[in-house]
């Protein structure tokens, strides 16, 4: 069961680490403007009360939309950044995502726009101690950095991991955002071919990780943790003193293997 923003936060808090998820909070809000800003058509904007409207342009709620990341999320901020986006945003999907809890308030904002599918995440931290993940054995796979020329080959191992059209990637994996500082986009191949995905955002003294696919012949190989481990080896390296990510259920094994602990959740509405 995934724990209530409140009390796993609250844990966090009496175990020293309160601090590490605000920072990798707010990490999350700095990846998703930077990633709008680095799109080709992508832009974003600040409202009140913390909220941000952020669009990267691609075909995806989750990639566009309005959210807040204070651990009490401002109704009035995201309404009115939500009107801002309805304007807008005609030809793609956009959502309203938060942390935690919605309150009432929230719940009418996006049920005011049709948002009536409602989601949640796990957030997931792993503070750096200095005992590091020691790589797995047998997994023969090379991690590279990805560049700007390999966006087609990225954009469609991303689309052939999440099982979706090769344009859901377009402007997520284009040269633009590739080269976006704080960013890097990383392919793990095995014999010259494809096998995984990853990608890193440091920002604020963290690191997020994204984009952790596998692409279905290869599964069950140790791929996704090596992908893993390469990020937090690197996120480290360049100054991280934390590594966040969300989840499903399905993943959350692996990443708990590697020393992340549920320290909330996101809860995203979008429309059916």
């Amino acid at each position: 069961m995934v724990m209530s923003a409140d009390t796993s936060e609250a844990a966090c808090t009496e175990c020293g680490a309160g601090e590490d998820v605000e920072r990798a909070a707010h990490s999350w809000a700095e990846a998703m403007t930077s990633l709008a800003a680095a799109a080709p058509g992508g832009h974003w904007r600040l409202g009140e009360g913390g909220a941000v409207l952020a669009v990267t342009g691609a075909p995806v709620a989750a990639l566009n939309g309005v959210l807040n990341v204070a651990a009490r999320p401002d109704a009035a901020g995201i309404a009115e950044l939500a009107a801002l986006a309805a304007r807008e945003l005609t030809t793609v999907p956009w959502s309203i995502q938060i942390r935690g809890e919605p309150t009432t308030g929230i719940v009418e904002v996006a049920g005011h726009y049709g948002m009536t599918v409602r989601s949640q995440q796990p957030f997931m931290l792993r503070p750096f101690t200095g005992n590091e993940p020691t790589p797995p054995r047998g997994a023969s796979v090379k991690v590279r950095r990805a560049t700007g020329s390999d966006h087609k080959v990225l954009s469609a191992a991303l689309a052939a991991g999440f099982a979706v059209p090769q344009h859901v990637f377009t402007e997520v994996a284009s040269p633009t955002v590739m080269a976006a500082a704080g960013m890097t986009a990383y392919l793990a191949e095995a014999e010259g071919t494809a096998v995984a995905t990853g990608t890193a955002a440091v920002f604020q003294d963290c690191v997020g990780l994204f984009n952790i696919s596998t692409l279905p012949p290869f599964r069950g190989r140790g791929y996704a943790r090596v992908m893993t481990e390469r990020i937090l080896r690197e996120g480290r390296a360049m100054g991280a003193r934390a590594a966040y990510l969300h989840t499903t259920e399905a993943g959350r094994r692996l990443y708990e293997s590697l020393g992340f602990r549920t320290v909330g959740q996101w809860t995203t509405f979008s429309a059916p």
